[in-house]
């Protein structure tokens, strides 16, 4: 069976030289993803800290533990 270009998804039919300039396409724009969300977790400072619920005065009754 012979494949044609035009059955294959555009990233397979690429040239080889152009397969490479995706791959780096696609390494930039995950690296620039990755970074803007360190820059956001940063500027929000902690990232586990959920809408101050975090700072609630919590006992271990409350999460199901035990009572002091």
């Amino acid at each position: 069976m012979t494949l044609h270009s035009s059955t294959l998804p555009p990233a397979a039919a690429a040239l080889p030289s152009e397969r490479a300039a995706l791959r780096a396409l696609h390494k930039a724009i995950a690296d620039r993803i990755e970074a803007d969300i360190a820059l956001l977790d940063a500027l929000d400072g902690d990232p586990d800290l959920e809408d101050g619920h975090d700072a609630e005065d919590v006992t271990l009754a409350m999460r199901g533990g035990l009572a002091a």
